[in-house]
């Protein structure tokens, strides 16, 4: 008996202790505009513009434009990281919120000479450290769905404003 509890023991706490994985979260991040194709991408550009936004890439084209950040702070903690374990009795823990980061890439598609589609992919990363040697490495997470919306409405609002 001793001998299956000194075996199932550490084999319910190293269970116990794993890592969860992130959240998936459902959450709409395309959206199909009613408005010329010009519009909806000076929308876009004006935003990425007034958001003092540094770009990785951007590209405009006839019927179709994108452009993707460069990673920048997440302080308001839209990704979800899930929770990170205990790896041999030393947990990964988050160096510090200041290491939380985010990349948003938005993509303006013509579909119609009115009807554009626009998606919104945002990427979410930190910096932990790990278990024994507490050295840094990177963590991925997932949306929460919130600067996705944040944008497509900002898109939404403006278009509205500019039919009025």
């Amino acid at each position: 008996m001793r001998i299956l509890i000194s075996v199932l023991l550490p084999l319910l706490l190293l269970t116990a202790c794993a890592n969860q994985a992130p959240r998936l979260y459902e959450f709409d991040d395309v959206e199909v505009f009613s408005a010329p194709y010009d519009e909806v991408w000076a929308i876009v550009d004006s935003m990425s513009k007034g958001r003092k936004w540094r770009l990785e890439e951007s590209s405009l084209g006839a019927d179709h434009s994108y452009l993707t950040t460069q990673w920048m702070s997440d302080l308001r903690k839209d990704g979800d990281y899930g929770s990170v374990g205990i790896a041999l009795g030393k947990g990964n823990k988050p160096l510090n919120d200041k290491t939380r980061e985010v990349a948003i890439s938005i993509r303006v598609v013509s579909e119609t000479k009115s009807t554009i589609r626009v998606k919104v992919t945002c990427l979410f990363r930190i910096q932990t450290s790990s278990g024994y040697t507490g050295a840094s490495q990177t963590m991925f997470g997932t949306s929460k769905g919130i600067v996705e919306g944040e944008i497509l409405n900002a898109i939404r609002s403006r278009l509205v404003l500019a039919d009025s």
